[in-house]
This record gives C-alpha cells, structure tokens and sequence, in this order.
C-alpha cells in the first residue's frame, strides 16, 4: 500500500507541474493556478501555516485561544492573511506609443528593482507622450484594469487582454535574501551613506526577529522584503514567470519576444546593497562588492543547524510558495510537510477548499 500512495504523490506533483507550466521552462500563458480567483481556498490554510510554525519554536497556542476571541481572531487574521500570505507590491504599466504597454507585476527581492529600471529606460528611448506619462503603478487588478483601459481606450478591453509578467526564485533564498536586506536596511548609517551596518545579526538576534514575526510584531523595516511571494500572484492575473536562477534565458526567450523588446538587459541597473553587482564606491574610489555585510546567511545556517526548529517553522511560512511554485521543490528539512503540499495541489486542480481536500485525502490540515 505505500507504493500506491507513494505513486499518487508523485502522479499529482507531475500532474499539476504539467498542468500549471506546461512543457516549457517557463509558464509560458499557461493557466497559474495561484490567481485571484483562488486565493478564497487559502484563508484557514494561511492561518494553519502561521499556528503552526508557533507550535514548532513551542510558542503559545494562539489557535485554541483566538478561537474562542472571534474579534482577536480577525484582528490577527487581518495580519497574518491580508499582510503576511498575500502582500503585494503592485504592477507597473510602462506606456507605450506604437505597442502595447509592459505590464510588470513586481515581486520584491526578484530583481524588481533592475526589472523596472531596464523598462523604465526603454519607454524612455521609445520617446513615449509625457503627457500621458511613462510608468503608472497599481496595486490591485480593478485599479490595474482601470488604468489601462484609461491609457489605451478600446485597443483593449482590459489588462487580462494583455501579458503580465513577474519574476520569482528558490523561496528559502528568497527569504534569506530578503531578511538580509531588512537588517541592512535597520541600520541607519545606510542614510549617511556608509558602506558598514550598525547592526551585524547574530544567532540570539535571529532568534528573536522569528519570535517576534510570529508575534505579528515589526522587528526590522521594510520587512515586505521576506513576505511569500505568493501574494503577488494571488492579486493579479499573472500569465507569465520567470526565474531569477535562469533570468537571462528566460528574459531573452520569453520576455523580450512578447513585447518586443530590442534593448539589452542591464543588469547593473537598480541593484541593491546586499546584491553582488552592486557597485559602491569606497575610499579609494574602487568598486567594491557588499554582499550580506549583516552577516544574515550565515547565522542562519549556524542556526538552522543548531535548532532545526527554526528552519521547520520557517517551512511552514513558506509553503505556499512552494505549492504554487512546483518548479522549486521542498527542501529535504521540509519533506514532513509534502503531504499536506501535495493536497493543495489537488485542491487547486479541482477548485475545492484545502481543509475539504485534506480531509478527502486524510491529511491534517
């Protein structure tokens, strides 16, 4: 009998892989799964998640206590589903003359930055109207419909007309990179300019920016940086993705060709302190590399050594981009959770509520 379930994991996990990406090495128009029009079957999920990891660094039991609180319950819920699971930084719609407008959903810590800058120069060389204005930002799909049908009139009925695009990476390194840049940025000598952090973390540092997220507490700025990238899909209507692990090939084949796109990428545009390519300028004038000079990699891998817990809980966190992302698989410290990944697939596949599938499939939620 384990051979069997072990065979309808795998069927599922290649099923949907399939189905959400197709045969191409990018989700080249094909259906995302993880749209807005699915994001209802996550809410207890997303809030499973989040107890979930508090169970693992043996924090209270806020389940058992917001269950019989239903206005603390929403109040924490508000956080962790609306902020946590499902912020998003919004689309750009760069403004063309002669072509259709670039809509680009922007994920933070995806070369967003570089992204944006590489279009912004482009709309610029295109000479497009300044009166009509290059860049425009929207931060739901009704606003993003709106705007564009205010820009381009009846050439299109909407922006699902059209193609969005993003790009996304491995999640784990994606949180760690996007923790990197939080704790840089916590430091004010970043505003004078200085290449040093005032704060250089450490494992007992660490320890307490975990228990203080799941705290639904604030322990750096701009912790936007290291939030799922999930919820950008789940508020626009993306149909293509690329991946920051390939970004040329998949910027080359797949992304220039659909807007046509003659300019070359870049990649010094918009990098970030904690980026390779990022050039500062130190004493000597020479360009130097600041990469982690927060020291945030490897203290999380001493830590994730020392207690796995932490590394278990952040699993949890980071699920849901390993559900709609079938491309990255879980990491091996995270395979305990691969049953309960493989019934989200499925209620994905089938539009049916995650606690329902779970159950079908007996799974805890």
């Amino acid at each position: 009998m384990l051979w069997k379930k072990l065979f309808l994991v795998l069927l599922i996990n290649s099923l949907y892989v399939q189905y959400c990406y197709g045969q191409s090495d990018i989700n080249n128009d094909g259906p995302l799964q993880c749209n807005p029009s699915t994001k209802h079957l996550f809410g207890k999920f997303f809030m499973q998640r989040f107890f979930d990891a508090r169970t693992e660094l043996g924090m209270e039991d806020w389940k058992s206590r917001l269950l019989q609180n239903p206005a603390e319950y929403s109040q924490i819920a508000e956080h962790v589903i609306v902020k946590f699971f499902s912020w998003s930084s919004g689309t750009l719609i760069f403004y063309r003359r002669n072509n259709s407008p670039i809509l680009y959903t922007r994920i933070w810590k995806c070369a967003n930055e570089g992204i944006g800058m590489n279009l912004h120069q482009l709309t610029v060389a295109e000479r497009a109207p300044l009166s009509k204005g290059i860049v425009h930002e929207a931060k739901t799909q009704a606003s993003l419909n709106a705007i564009v049908k205010t820009m381009y009139k009846d050439e299109f009925l909407n922006s699902t007309d059209m193609t969005t695009f993003t790009f996304v990476r491995e999640p784990f390194s994606k949180f760690i990179s996007g923790l990197a840049e939080s704790v840089f940025r916590t430091s004010p000598r970043i505003t004078l300019r200085k290449t040093e952090p005032l704060m250089v973390l450490n494992v007992t540092t660490a320890k307490k920016i975990f228990h203080k997220l799941l705290d639904c507490q604030q322990p750096l700025v701009q912790l936007d940086h290291i939030y799922p990238m999930s919820g950008a899909l789940f508020e626009f209507n993306v149909n293509k993705v690329g991946h920051l692990e390939r970004f040329k090939k998949d910027w080359d084949m797949y992304i220039r060709p659909a807007y046509q796109i003659q300019m070359e990428y870049n990649e010094k545009h918009g990098a970030h302190p904690t980026s390779e390519i990022h050039p500062v300028r130190n004493k000597n004038s020479a360009r130097v590399s600041i990469v982690d000079p927060s020291h945030v990699r490897p203290t999380l891998r001493l830590l994730f050594e020392k207690e796995i817990k932490y590394k278990r809980a952040l699993c949890h966190l980071l699920l849901i981009d390993y559900i709609c992302l079938p491309e990255y698989p879980l990491p091996y410290d995270c395979l305990f959770l691969n049953a309960t990944l493989t019934a989200a697939r499925e209620a994905l596949l089938m539009k049916k509520t995650i606690p329902h599938m779970m159950a079908h499939l007996g799974v805890a939620i």
